[in-house]
């Protein structure tokens, strides 16, 4: 009998340039709840700011930062990560949710309001 108990197993898995636009637009419309003053509102060339409502601190979103924040979520919240690859409807609460853990590990680089 085979005994794959103690292997591990890498699986890649793909995130398209919609996907990733998709997300961040959706959690900077305002519905990751700690997010104010959008300087931004597309995801073009240009990096975005915006203001953290929780310490007030600005934060850049750009290329850099959304490198790392895919790393993060893939490393912090693979079950968010499956929903969106898997394709969850914009306005699910489940994919409400991956988008602003997504926004959050592209910023902190982990998830840091739950």
């Amino acid at each position: 009998m085979l005994d794959i108990t103690n292997n591990a197993y890498a699986v890649i898995l793909e995130l398209t340039g919609e996907q990733i636009f998709d997300m961040l637009d959706l959690a900077l419309e305002g519905t990751s709840g700690w997010t104010s003053d959008v300087q931004e509102d597309n995801l073009g060339p240009r990096p975005i700011t915006f203001t953290d409502t929780e310490d007030g601190k600005r934060h850049t979103l750009d290329e850099k930062a959304i490198t790392k924040g895919v790393e993060a979520f893939a490393e912090h919240c693979p079950a968010a990560l499956a929903g969106v690859i898997a394709g969850l409807p914009d306005q699910t609460t489940a994919n409400l949710r991956a988008s602003d853990l997504f926004l959050q590990c592209c910023v902190f680089g982990e998830v840091i309001y739950g």
